[in-house]
């Protein structure tokens, strides 16, 4: 028992020094998670990034309504689909104007976009924390995205994605809506929700798909190629559209949903969400169908 005692206390002795060196190399910083957009590091990304949006121009009046939002506030900005463009997007075109931009992308994974330094940091931070609990640091649970909110950087999250019931219910991953809630809950800054969207084509979203819309997307859900070429083509004719947003704090205190759980209300939440982005878009486009991703939810979440 003593050899066994002494093996272990060795093991912990090594175990601490190994960490407190890699604890050193971080420079104590704890916001080494790839949901993080690090921003204008680079010399080739940002430059390209402004070329590909200058022509995509957002009306002043819409842009007003992020100006008057109370500095105080939590910033999160919702999308439909999960887009890299959309969060590409809104970050730059709304720092350049001095407005709250995203940087925390919820179920994000910038890695490619992160300087070699900021990954290596990475890699050392994840293997820290599985020395000491022998499993990957989550940003939900570790409280990193709440930190980053409360601290004034905004968010981006999306409302439909493919693997998203996967995602909560069988692999029990936290739900961005619900983790929100759950800081509105428990803070005094009021969190708002800005349903935004970026409309490729006002052409009419058709009943039944064709075959360019098999292989390139819908004009409801466009995929990168229609995306690039109707950025090349016609950049003039893209609207980006902006609601008013949507205080949480408020939403929560309604009888009819402060009186039900937590997963019922992210459910009422996303659905009010979603409604509101269909309705930006039925402005354009006329009238929005629901995807399969959307009804399988719909179904599935009830």
């Amino acid at each position: 028992m003593m050899v066994f005692s002494h093996i272990k206390r060795t093991c912990i002795r090594s175990r601490d020094i190994i960490s407190g060196l890699l604890q050193k190399s971080l420079n104590q910083e704890d916001d080494f998670f790839s949901c993080l957009y690090p921003g204008d590091r680079g010399i080739f990304i940002p430059p390209l990034l402004d070329r590909l949006f200058q022509k995509i121009e957002p009306e002043s009046k819409k842009m007003q309504k992020l100006a008057d939002l109370d500095h105080g506030c939590v910033v999160v900005f919702v999308g439909k689909y999960k887009s890299l463009f959309e969060f590409l997007y809104c970050h730059r075109t709304l720092k350049k104007q001095n407005l709250p931009y995203p940087e925390i992308g919820f179920d994000f994974k910038f890695i490619w976009l992160q300087p070699v330094k900021r990954v290596l940091g990475m890699v050392i931070s994840q293997f820290n924390f599985w020395l000491h609990n022998f499993k990957l640091k989550n940003p939900y649970t570790d409280g990193f995205i709440a930190r980053a909110l409360l601290d004034g950087r905004a968010g981006f999250l999306c409302l439909v994605e493919s693997r998203a019931f996967y995602k909560r219910f069988i692999k029990s991953q936290p739900d961005p809506l619900t983790q929100l809630i759950m800081l509105q809950n428990r803070s005094d800054h009021p969190v708002l929700l800005v349903p935004q969207t970026i409309v490729f084509s006002a052409k009419p979203v058709r009943t039944t798909p064709g075959a360019m819309d098999i292989f390139l997307g819908s004009n409801e859900k466009p995929g990168k190629i229609k995306r690039l070429i109707a950025l090349m083509k016609n950049p003039e004719k893209i609207h980006v559209e902006i609601a008013e947003p949507v205080n949480l704090k408020e939403f929560l205190s309604q009888s009819e949903i402060r009186n039900i759980n937590l997963d019922f209300q992210a459910y009422r939440l996303r659905s009010h969400l979603i409604d509101l982005v269909n309705r930006q878009k039925r402005s354009i486009i006329g009238p929005v169908l629901k995807t399969s991703q959307e009804l399988t939810e719909d179904i599935l979440t009830r």
